[in-house]
């Protein structure tokens, strides 16, 4: 997962491979596995959205927990 300091490379340590920056939110949103097309509400500033993908539980982890629980239950 990604932390919500992803936009400072020193708080994060989060930076892109092949440029000196820091990742942008969709960059960011897209190492957490959230598909392109995913809007995280309609917030717009930047600090609002590294607090959101953050914080967020990658939707991939979130999708083999599920199954996985839901497995074990059914067994």
């Amino acid at each position: 997962t990604i932390t919500t300091g992803f936009g400072s490379t020193g708080q994060g340590r989060f930076v892109h491979p092949l440029e000196k920056r820091s990742l942008t939110p969709h960059e960011a949103a897209r190492v957490q596995t959230f598909p392109d097309f995913f809007k995280f509400s309609h917030e717009k500033s930047r600090g609002a959205l590294q607090t959101m993908i953050g914080n967020a539980v990658p939707p991939m982890l979130a999708e083999h927990i599920s199954l996985n629980l839901l497995v074990e239950y059914y067994l």
